[in-house]
């Protein structure tokens, strides 16, 4: 199977909901608003570079000044404009520190087929010298270490696709307006491709014993399948069993 940070991630947290998303891959009845508005989010920084190049060519304004026009006719800036505003004061800071505020890469898929891993990173700025991995959350702001595993990951990959070294990762907070940015940690590389190695072990492990535990959390209120109404969020015996048919071997 095909892993990513989001896969192994939703295994870690329940594997039931893993079950759910990857080995059924049950509908899902209706997209939580939190992921509606990541994915509206993201989308807005994604084309409003194209639209800020094309402002340059046209006019004779800087970089930064095109963002700041670009992004007010993006659809969605009326309803994310501290979002938007926050991501042009981010490219103006990059701006007035000598850097350039369109990044090198934005929204690029990568593939590592020894880890048979996959991943999008968001976007990777050219400081210099310096290379940076830069990941938007467009939720609470938390710790750049909770995120060192995808951070890791994104710049292992990153790194064996275009034969540059990655010196500095960081989290950009749209909401917040909050970005953290630090040298990269040769260790968490390390963990973070051992780890990677081990959740893949423990997911073929579920598969060949049929079990993929619930795991009720906090997080159950925010889960898919619990506001689809296909996992009550408790210890309970599995809405949706694990049932392997012999014959074809595939889940049913």
């Amino acid at each position: 199977m095909k892993l990513s940070i989001s896969k192994i991630g939703q295994y870690e947290k329940c594997a039931y909901s893993f079950y759910l998303s990857y080995i059924r891959k049950e509908k899902i009845d209706k997209l939580p608003k939190q992921l509606e508005e990541g994915t509206e989010k993201h989308k807005i920084f994604e084309v409003v570079i194209d639209k800020a190049k094309a402002l340059v060519l046209q006019e004779n304004i800087s970089k930064s000044q095109a963002i700041q026009e670009a992004i007010k006719q993006t659809k969605n800036f009326e309803k994310y404009k501290d979002d938007c505003n926050n991501f042009v004061n981010l490219s103006l800071d990059i701006e007035k520190q000598g850097g350039d505020p369109f990044p090198e890469h934005k929204e690029i898929q990568l593939y590592d087929k020894d880890l048979n891993l996959g991943g999008i990173i968001d976007r990777v700025d050219i400081e210099g010298e310096n290379v940076l991995i830069l990941d938007y959350k467009t939720g609470k702001e938390h710790p750049i270490s909770d995120y060192y595993f995808q951070l890791a990951i994104y710049a292992y990959i990153y790194e064996k696709n275009f034969k540059k070294k990655v010196t500095h990762w960081g989290i950009f907070f749209s909401k917040a307006g909050l970005l953290l940015k630090e040298p990269i940690n040769i260790n968490e590389i390390e963990l973070a491709v051992a780890k990677v190695h081990y959740v893949r072990e423990l997911i073929d492990n579920s598969i060949k014993n049929e079990d993929f535990p619930k795991q009720p959390s906090a997080l159950c209120n925010w889960c898919v399948w619990k506001q689809s109404n296909k996992c009550d969020g408790k210890n309970t015996p599995p809405m949706i069993p694990v049932v392997i048919d012999n014959d074809t071997k595939k889940y049913v």
